[in-house]
């Protein structure tokens, strides 16, 4: 009798479990993309946006198919917090670069080291690290963004943590410019985590008084 209990419970555990497991993947299955997330809601984007997404949430493809206008002109500009960033988004192997536009991934990208460009598009974005970026904008450059319009910050949180180590004035220019309103410009914020975001509001209370905030962390 212990013995068919035994099984009987076995198996109601076993059946418990797929069906825990099936939910969870269906749930995962109906889980939408950004770029899908974008084209359902249609947001009321600003000047300037924060959007909070998971890691492997698509950010890649709702910046090239979905933000990036397919008639833009002019150069756009796209931020990194590391070199290792900047390098998977427009290395400097010309054949891998074309292979990645050949593959609809980073058309138009260049970096000031290696300004060749692939893909067949109007614009060109230019990729760089928030260091050089902040040394590009140090006076007397300041004149280099006159003609950007739209910029894309990646793993924005990484930027405020960074200012807070020494000798980082480039960063710290960076940081001012990057979330201060600036006419006929549109920036895209993009993190995974409000760690960064949040220390930066706690510390310099009304920085982020310019930014509106899209929270899809938890996106059904």
């Amino acid at each position: 009798m212990e013995r068919n209990y035994d099984r009987k419970l076995k198996v109601d555990v076993s059946s418990e479990e797929r069906n825990k497991s099936n939910k969870e993947r269906e749930k995962l299955t109906k889980k939408l993309y950004l770029g899908e997330i974008i084209e359902k809601e249609k947001p009321q984007f600003t000047t300037n946006n924060l959007i909070l997404s998971p890691v492997g949430s698509g950010k890649s493809f709702l910046i090239e198919e979905k933000l990036i206008l397919k008639d833009y002109k002019g150069t756009i500009l796209y931020l990194t917090s590391n070199t290792a960033l900047k390098d998977s988004l427009a290395p400097d192997n010309n054949e891998l670069r074309k292979e990645f536009a050949e593959n609809n991934k980073s058309k138009g990208f260049f970096t000031s080291q290696n300004k060749k460009r692939y893909g067949n598009v109007p614009y060109k974005v230019h990729v760089m690290t928030y260091h050089e970026f902040g040394k590009r904008i140090y006076l007397p450059n300041e004149e280099f963004t006159k003609d950007i319009n739209l910029i894309f910050c990646d793993e924005i949180h990484s930027l405020p943590i960074f200012t807070q180590y020494g000798g980082n004035g480039e960063l710290l220019l960076a940081l001012k410019w990057l979330f201060q309103k600036h006419e006929g410009k549109t920036i895209f914020y993009f993190t995974a985590t409000k760690e960064g975001i949040d220390n930066l509001e706690r510390r310099a209370p009304g920085y982020m008084s310019n930014v509106k905030m899209f929270d899809y962390l938890n996106h059904p």
